[in-house]
């Protein structure tokens, strides 16, 4: 399949790219803030805010891991190494 070149306008780029981010932040925060209303709710100790905290990392981890290989140039657009086996002169 051929990447065809974007056809979106820049403001259109700049709002996926910003609801990406968002949605990777939304990870990290909202697992903890959800175990802190049901360990208020249930009178507990930080048990379900440490299991949301926990769940919110890995969440926010795998987000900005996704988030990163999508944004990174595949492997037709990647500049080549500096070392391409040429010889150097000496």
């Amino acid at each position: 399949m051929v990447e065809q070149p974007e056809s979106r306008s820049p403001f259109g780029v700049g709002f996926a790219l910003a609801s990406r981010i968002t949605t990777v932040g939304m990870a990290f925060a909202l697992p903890p803030a959800i175990g802190f209303v049901v360990d208020r709710w249930l009178r507990t100790t930080l048990v379900a805010t440490l299991i949301g905290a926990l769940l919110g990392i890995v969440a926010g981890v795998l987000q900005t891991v996704r988030l990163a290989q999508q944004l990174s140039p595949g492997p037709a657009q990647r500049r080549p190494n500096r070392d391409d086996g040429r010889d150097r002169p000496t």
